[in-house]
C-alpha cells in the first residue's frame, strides 16, 4: 500500500532555498545543486507518492517515471508495482504535469525534486526506471543538476528518446503540436543544449529498446544511451522472433531479468549474468483496462499545450 509523505520543516526548506538561490554560500566541498526549481514548491510535493516502506526496507527504492500521455497507474501498475513489491523493494511515483505534455523544462523538475525526495526518504542511493519521456527526462536532470549523480545507483531506461529526439516528431510538428513534441524534434534547441552536456561518471546506465517502436524512431539509433559503461539491449538481439513495439517493451521477459539483474549486482544489467527467456509477463493483459483513460488523457491534455514553435531555452543553458 502506498501513502504521501509530508514535506519536512518550513525552516529547513527556506534555508535549502536560500543556499539553491545563491543567497548563503554552500558548504565548502559539498557538490553544487544546478539550477534552482521554479516549479512550485507544493505542486512538486504532490505529484510523488511511495510506498509504506521507503524509509525501512532493506533493499534499494526504485523511482518510476511514466511517459507522455500516461500517469503512474497506467505505465506501472500491470509491470512494475507488483515485481518491486514482490522482490522487496520499496518505489516512488511522480506525476509530471499533463501528461507530459508541456514544456519538458518545466517536467524535468519534477524528476529532479523527485530524485532528491526519494533519497532522502530511502537514506541510500537509489535507482531510477523511466519508460519514453519517463526515460529522457532523467537523463535530462542527470546531465545538468549535478547532485544527483551521487544520489542515483541505476538508471534503467525503457524505450527512451535522448538526444536524437524522434523522427515521428518531426511528422508530428508539421502541424503546430504540443510543447514537448516541438522539444523532440530532432536538432531541436533544447536536444542540441542537451547533446553538449555529458551524463555524468559514477552511475550505472542500462538501456533498452524494441526494433519495432513506433514513437520513438529510428530504432536503435533513438533509444542508445551514451555514457560510461553503459550497457544497450535491443530486444530483437536477444529475441529475433519478438515484435514488442513502444508500449509493450515494459511487458518483455528478458528486460525484467536484466533490470532486476542490475539491481541486484554493481554496474548495469549484463546478460553473461542471466538465463534469458523470451517472451512477454502475461500480466499484460492487465493493461488493457487503462487504455480509454489513457487515450482520454491524451485527447485532453494535447490541445492544451499546441505551440508553433519550440518554447524558448532557459536562462540556465547560457551560463
Amino acid at each position: 500500500m502506498r501513502r504521501r509523505f509530508r514535506s519536512p520543516a518550513v525552516l529547513a526548506v527556506a534555508v535549502l532555498a536560500l543556499v539553491g538561490g545563491g543567497l548563503l554560500s554552500p558548504v565548502r566541498g559539498a557538490t553544487p545543486a544546478g539550477p534552482v526549481l521554479r516549479a512550485d514548491r507544493a505542486e512538486l510535493e504532490a505529484a510523488m507518492e511511495c510506498t509504506s516502506d521507503i524509509r525501512s526496507a532493506p533493499k534499494r527504492a526504485v523511482l518510476l517515471v511514466h511517459g507522455t500521455g500516461a500517469v503512474p497507474d497506467e505505465n506501472f501498475a500491470w509491470n512494475f508495482y507488483d515485481k518491486l513489491a514482490r522482490r522487496g523493494h520499496p518505489y516512488c511515483t511522480v506525476v509530471i504535469p499533463d501528461r507530459g505534455m508541456g514544456d519538458l523544462q518545466h517536467n524535468v523538475e519534477f524528476v529532479v525534486h523527485a530524485i532528491r525526495r526519494t533519497y532522502r526518504l530511502s537514506g541510500r542511493e537509489i535507482a531510477v526506471i523511466g519508460h519514453s519521456q519517463g526515460a529522457f527526462l532523467p537523463s535530462y536532470a542527470l546531465r545538468i543538476w549535478p547532485d544527483l549523480a551521487g544520489k542515483v545507483e541505476d538508471f534503467i531506461s525503457y524505450a527512451g528518446a535522448f538526444t536524437y529526439g524522434t523522427d515521428q516528431a518531426s511528422l508530428l510538428c508539421a502541424l503546430p503540436c504540443a510543447e514537448a513534441f516541438q522539444q523532440f524534434t530532432p536538432g531541436s534547441d533544447l536536444l542540441e543544449a542537451l547533446a553538449r552536456r555529458p551524463l555524468p561518471r559514477g552511475v550505472s546506465y542500462t538501456a533498452f529498446a524494441t526494433r519495432y517502436d513506433e514513437i520513438v524512431t529510428p530504432q536503435p539509433k533513438a533509444s542508445r544511451i551514451v555514457a560510461r559503461g553503459a550497457r544497450n539491449y535491443l530486444l530483437q538481439d536477444l529475441c529475433p522472433l519478438d515484435l514488442a513495439e513502444h508500449l509493450t517493451i515494459i511487458a518483455e521477459t528478458p528486460f525484467f531479468q536484466l533490470t532486476f539483474d542490475a539491481l541486484r549486482h554493481p554496474g548495469p544489467g549484463r546478460s553473461a549474468r542471466v538465463d534469458l527467456r523470451c517472451g512477454f509477463d502475461p500480466q499484460v493483459i492487465s493493461a488493457l483496462p487503462a487504455l480509454p483513460t489513457f487515450g482520454l488523457g491524451i485527447l485532453t491534455d494535447y490541445p492544451q499545450h499546441t505551440v508553433q514553435e519550440e518554447p524558448p531555452l532557459r536562462g540556465y543553458w547560457r551560463r
